[in-house]
């Protein structure tokens, strides 16, 4: 997580630093990540993580991240398993992992940099 605060773009050790460097810009772009957290697709994260690392680690990410189930005890389903009903992580965060964040933030700053590159905002993470 500590590797994040070297991005220039991210603020969540010091929610004030990238406002003070805005100042004086003439134009300033926000992007409100609650949206973004609550339905950001697993694979869309795995994807960006094989391809900034290697497959076989973006493959261990999707098993820990995607493929855990977890049972939920005295829950009603059509898929039980021992009397509770499973579920995995497919959207979102997955609450309790330390890592999720951090490969959230990853995923999502390239993506929007990949965007930005296809128009006339330039936005550099580094």
């Amino acid at each position: 997580m500590e590797a994040l605060g070297d991005l220039k773009i991210y603020g969540t050790f010091n929610q004030s630093a990238p406002l003070d460097r805005q100042v004086g810009a003439k134009k300033i772009y926000s992007i409100d990540l609650k949206v973004a957290t609550d339905r950001w697709p697993l694979l869309i994260q795995l994807d960006l993580l094989e391809s900034l690392f290697r497959h076989e680690f973006a493959g261990e990410v999707g098993n820990l991240l995607g493929f855990t189930m977890f049972g939920v005890p005295l829950a009603k389903s059509l898929e039980r398993t021992n009397d509770s009903l499973g579920f995995s992580f497919q959207v979102g965060q997955s609450l309790g992992y330390y890592s999720s964040w951090a490969f959230f933030i990853i995923s999502f700053s390239s993506f929007c940099c990949m965007g930005s590159s296809r128009t006339r905002v330039s936005w550099s993470i580094f």
